[in-house]
């Protein structure tokens, strides 16, 4: 019985040992694979957060020509804000579901909270101004709204920053494509915004301010290093084919098109004020479509982004599949063993050990 029992402590250690090293394999793989999961949804909440900048910059556009036109704003202006608002609405409670998801996302959801009632004060106001003629409005709400859809954009940039972040720890290999994502979203609002500081002079057919060529000439210097920033980062990631047509379309359409177009404005927007463009309708419709094509470039980066988060997620179930599969193989050939060296070794050895003892005692 001593056999036995040697035997048996023995073969216990032995699954001990078995055990610990199959934790040692499967507890990083299932680290792994739980961060790649995370990276999924670190990337969807990005891109929710993103769509959240997207409507606080869309906000510019319906509001700024009745803003500075003389009379109230008509119906059909009060329909396009009441769409847009809708729409940021829409996109606040969206981000604010994805990044609900996450693992730490409460002071994400706090500042979006923060962006969103910042929005809705900057609002207030203007639908207050916009309800009476321009020489009865608030002064302060008019010049006050690009400089406070500008807060809320800065509210919104630090919590894009923790999610980038977090995608970062997650995977590192979608770094690359965060940041084209996020520029080609910055590269709309900055374009979007020099044509906007222009915008209150065309409407007034008066010269722009000095303000306004200093915030128009800021604007075209970070234009153009979001370009240069884009065409890195995706020459970077080995130029997909999903990410290169629509940056090519993009470039086309605003630095081959609406840019020089708007260009050949400054010369009156710095002495009389006779601009060729005939209203800030007439650029709204050149600017926008054109500022709006770096959304596609965005959109494929999110894209690009989520399929290899998702790829790299299941490459990584299926080495936690084969790493369990290997461990519960190992510990089920130990256990056959063990019944095998009991039936075929201990057991026989045992009872000729009884056998050998009862003969050398001799006979009762």
């Amino acid at each position: 019985m001593r056999i036995g029992r040697l035997f048996a402590v023995s073969m216990l250690s032995v699954t001990i040992l078995a055990v610990v090293l199959g934790a040692g394999v499967l507890v990083p793989q299932y680290r792994t694979f739980a961060s790649k999961n995370e990276a999924i949804k670190a990337v969807q909440a990005f891109g929710a957060v993103l769509a959240v900048g997207q409507q606080v910059a869309g906000y510019r556009a319906p509001y700024l020509s009745p803003l500075f036109q003389e009379g109230t704003a008509t119906p059909a202006q009060l329909e396009t804000i009441a769409k847009a608002v809708q729409q940021a609405d829409a996109a606040f409670a969206n981000a604010r579901t994805a990044v609900g998801a996450l693992s730490d996302g409460a002071t994400i959801v706090a500042g979006l909270n923060q962006a969103a009632t910042r929005l809705a004060d900057i609002r207030a106001a203007n639908d207050r101004a916009l309800a009476i003629p321009m020489a009865a409005r608030d002064a302060a709400a008019v010049k006050g709204f690009l400089p406070g859809v500008a807060q809320v954009v800065a509210i919104v940039e630090p919590l894009l920053n923790r999610l980038e972040n977090q995608v970062a720890t997650a995977d590192a290999s979608l770094t690359a494509l965060m940041g084209i994502a996020r520029t080609a979203q910055d590269m709309r609002i900055s374009a979007g915004g020099r044509a906007a500081s222009m915008s209150p002079a065309i409407s007034a057919r008066r010269p722009m301010t000095v303000a306004e060529i200093s915030s128009f000439d800021r604007a075209q210097g970070r234009v153009d290093l979001n370009r240069e920033r884009i065409e890195a980062g995706v020459d970077q990631i080995g130029s997909p084919a999903r990410l290169v047509k629509p940056l090519k379309d993009a470039i086309d359409l605003y630095f081959g098109k609406a840019a020089p177009w708007l260009e050949k404005e400054m010369p009156a927007a710095r002495s009389d004020g006779n601009y060729g463009i005939k209203s800030d309708v007439e650029l709204a419709a050149t600017i926008v479509p054109a500022v709006q094509s770096f959304f596609a470039v965005r959109d494929a980066a999110l894209a690009e982004a989520a399929e290899r988060a998702g790829a790299a997620r299941d490459g990584a179930l299926t080495m936690l599949a084969l790493a369990g599969l290997a461990v519960v193989a190992l510990l089920g050939v130990l256990a056959g063993v063990t019944m095998m060296l009991r039936r075929r070794v201990i057991t026989p050895l045992a009872n000729l050990t009884e056998i050998v003892g009862d003969l050398a005692a001799g006979p009762p």
